[in-house]
């Protein structure tokens, strides 16, 4: 196996590992989530497998996420 972490910035302090998760499950399967935040938002979400993470990298790059 080739675990992949990736670096996701720019979220809402109180985002929930289960929000991250919804985010990012289409492109494989997640070993492992660590949401941190402070001072801003961000986490770590692990897949199983490189290409994957390259997937979610392809399509949520720049993207925003927007929260009430």
């Amino acid at each position: 196996m080739s675990y992949q972490t990736l670096y996701v910035g720019n979220l809402p302090h109180n985002i929930t590992e289960r929000e991250v998760e919804d985010l990012y499950e289409e492109y494989g399967r997640i070993v492992d989530i660590d949401v941190r935040s402070h001072p801003t938002g961000y986490c770590f979400v692990v897949f199983e497998y490189a290409c994957d993470a390259q997937h979610a990298v392809h399509y949520r790059n720049g993207c925003n996420l927007y929260r009430n």
